[in-house]
C-alpha cells in the first residue's frame, strides 16, 4: 500500500513491529507513534517521524497527542497472515474518534520538518496533522482551533514553557532569514584583554538538556577583581567578532547574533554603544515607566507576523507574578476605557487603541488602582524590554540585574529572566554580588573571578553545587566570605571572653542557643568542642 504526503498514526507496539511498514510504501509522510493508554480524554506522548521513500527520520521524541477516545482501528497495511491494525490515515482517525490535535513540541523539531521537506509540505502536513501550533498560525479564528483552546491540550501547553512558545512562533519560524541558520549558541570562547599585558581567556557554556535550561551563565567574584572590566571585554570582543561560537570561529556574530546590554549605569557603555550594540537601563524611573503603554503598542506594530505571539509570550510571562486581568491600559475607545494585558494577549488588534500619554495601572479586586512595588515595576518593564528588543539567538549582557531590589524579586528576575531568554531563544551571561542569583543556576554555569597571589586575575567553576543551594553556603564557599569575620561571631566571642567561670559559660552557652542556625553552629564549634 502506498501512501503519498499523509499523516498517520499508530501505537509504539506496532511501530515497533518493523515488518508491517516493510509492506507499506510511506513517500513524505508523518508519523505520529504514540503511548497506548486506555483512559479516555487524555493527553499522550508521541515520537514523530519523518518517512521519504520508505526511509524513516525522526523529527519530534517528545511530540503530543490530544485525543478524544482512543481506537486502533484504521487504514491496515495488507497481509495474508494477519488481520492486526497497524496505522491509520489521521482523516480516518478523526473520522472514528472525533477531532484530536498534535504537536512537534520544540521550535527546533518544526525547523527539522521545514528543513527537510520545505515550507509548503510542512504546512499543509501540519494542517492535515491538526498541529495547535500550524492552526494558530494559518487557522486562528477557526471552530478548530477555538476548540483547541478550550481543551486540556492547550492547559497543559501553558504551563510549558518551550512548547508554549513553540505553539506561538510558528509563523515566524516559516518567515525566518535562512541565513541565519539554525545553530543556537550553546559555547562561547573568548580571549579578554585585562591590560597590555594581561590577557584572560575564558568560556562559557549554555548547554541544555531535557529536564536542565542553561540559558544564563553567571560571573561572581570580590569587589575591584574586574567583573565589569571582563562584561565590557566580552562585550568588545562580541562586535568585533574575535570570539568563538560552539566549536568554530563565527565571522558574522554582530549580524547574526544581536548584543543586549542591561545596566543601571548605561554611561558607562559608550564605548560598546558606538560599536553598534543596543545598551537599555535595567531599572524603571516614572518617565521609563509612562513609557511602557507605547513599548506594548511598538510590539504590536513592529511586525505582523510576530505580534500576536509577542503579545501572548509577555501576558504569559508577566502572568507568573501579576494578575494580568488586572494590569490595565488606557485606550481611545468609545465602547470602554481600559483594557487588560490578558485581553490584549487574546486579541492583539485593541493594541492599536491604547491611549500611550496614560500610564499602565493595576486595579485591585475592588477595581480601584493600586499601587505596584518598585520591583514589580522594573520586572514588567525588564520583560517588555528583552521581549522587543530581543531577536532569535542574541547575546544578553547584564550588570549587577540585583540592585535596588527585594530578595524575593531577585529570584523572580531570575525566573523572569529564564522563561523570557527561552521564549526569544537567547542566551545571557551576567555579573553580580547575590547569592540569590547564583542559587537560581546550575554550577556549571558559575564563574568565579578572582585575583591570584602576584593579584593577577584568574577564573575557576565552583565545587559546591549551587542550584538551589543554602544562602549561607553559597555566600561562604562560593563567595569566599569564610575568612570574612561576622558580627555574630565578634558577639559570641564577647560574650564568652567575658564568662570567666565554667557556670557562667554555661548560662551564657544556653543564652546564646536562641540564636540562628550560623551562630549555634558557630558557638556549638568554638565553645563545646
Amino acid at each position: 500500500m502506498e501512501f503519498f504526503r499523509k499523516v498517520l498514526l499508530c501505537t509504539r507496539d506496532n511501530f515497533r513491529a518493523d515488518e508491517f511498514f516493510s509492506k507499506a510504501n510511506l513517500d513524505e509522510c508523518l508519523l505520529y507513534v504514540y503511548e497506548e493508554n486506555s483512559v479516555e480524554s487524555e493527553i499522550f506522548a508521541a515520537e514523530v517521524y519523518y518517512f521519504e521513500e520508505g526511509r524513516p527520520s525522526k523529527i519530534s521524541d517528545r511530540g503530543r497527542l490530544s485525543i478524544d477516545r482512543y481506537d486502533t482501528r484504521g487504514v491496515m497495511v495488507n497481509d495474508d497472515k494477519s488481520d492486526k491494525p497497524v496505522f491509520t490515515s489521521a482523516a480516518h482517525f478523526s473520522n472514528l474518534n472525533g477531532s484530536f490535535f498534535s504537536s512537534l513540541s520544540s521550535r527546533n523539531s518544526y525547523r527539522e520538518l521545514m528543513r527537510r521537506v520545505g515550507i509548503k509540505v510542512a504546512k499543509s502536513l501540519l494542517l492535515e496533522a491538526n498541529d495547535v501550533a500550524a492552526l494558530y498560525a494559518f487557522k486562528l479564528h477557526t471552530k478548530k482551533h477555538k476548540s483547541f483552546r478550550y481543551s486540556s491540550m492547550y492547559q497543559d501547553f501553558s504551563r510549558r514553557d518551550e512548547e508554549f512558545y513553540s505553539y506561538l512562533s510558528l509563523k515566524q519560524i516559516f518567515e525566518e532569514d535562512e541565513a541565519s541558520g539554525q545553530e543556537r549558541i550553546d559555547r562561547l570562547s573568548t580571549v579578554v584583554s585585562f591590560s597590555k599585558s594581561v590577557e584572560l581567556p575564558i568560556s562559557f557554556s549554555f548547554k541544555s538538556d531535557e529536564y536542565l535550561i542553561s540559558s544564563v551563565n553567571v560571573v561572581i567574584g570580590p569587589n575591584g577583581v574586574g567583573k565589569t572590566r571582563l562584561l565590557k571585554g566580552i562585550a568588545e570582543n562580541f562586535v568585533q567578532n574575535s570570539m568563538v561560537l560552539n566549536s568554530h570561529a563565527e565571522n558574522t556574530l554582530s549580524q547574526y547574533f544581536p548584543l543586549i546590554v542591561f545596566s543601571h549605569e548605561k554611561q558607562h557603555w559608550r564605548k560598546v554603544r558606538r560599536s553598534g550594540a543596543l545598551c537599555l537601563s535595567l531599572g524603571i524611573s516614572s518617565k521609563e515607566w509612562g513609557e511602557l503603554p507605547g513599548v506594548v503598542q511598538q510590539l504590536h506594530f513592529s511586525g505582523a507576523r510576530t505580534r500576536r505571539g509577542r503579545i501572548s509570550i509577555i501576558e504569559n510571562i508577566l502572568s507568573r507574578f501579576i494578575n494580568t486581568k488586572r494590569l490595565c491600559f488606557r485606550v481611545l475607545d468609545g465602547h470602554r476605557n481600559l483594557v487588560s494585558l490578558f485581553d490584549l494577549s487574546e486579541n492583539p488588534d485593541l493594541c492599536k487603541n491604547i491611549d500611550i500619554s496614560k500610564v499602565m495601572q493595576f486595579l485591585g479586586d475592588d477595581d480601584t488602582v493600586h499601587q505596584l512595588s518598585s520591583g514589580q515595576r522594573s520586572l514588567i518593564g525588564f520583560t517588555l524590554n528583552v521581549i522587543l528588543n530581543c531577536k532569535r539567538r542574541s547575546l544578553l549582557l547584564i550588570d549587577e540585574p540585583e540592585n535596588h531590589l527585594h530578595p524575593q524579586f531577585i529570584s523572580l528576575l531570575m525566573q523572569t529572566l529564564s522563561t523570557a531568554l527561552q521564549a526569544v531563544e537567547s542566551v545571557a551571561i551576567l555579573v553580580t554580588h547575590s547569592p540569590y542569583v547564583v542559587r537560581e543556576v546550575e554550577k556549571s554555569a558559575v564563574l568565579i573571578l578572582d585575583a591570584d597571589e602576584s593579584g593577577l586575575p584568574v577564573v575557576y567553576r565552583p565545587t559546591l553545587q549551587t542550584l538551589g543551594g543554602d544562602i549561607s553556603l553559597i555566600s561562604d564557599y562560593v563567595f569566599g566570605d569564610l575568612d570574612l569575620r561576622k558580627g555574630y561571631q565578634e558577639m559570641i566571642d564577647r560574650v564568652m571572653s567575658d564568662s570567666y567561670s565554667s557556670d557562667k559559660k554555661a548560662i551564657a552557652i544556653k543564652s546564646l542557643s536562641g540564636l540562628g542556625g550560623d551562630a549555634v553552629t558557630y558557638l556549638k564549634n568554638v565553645y563545646k568542642g
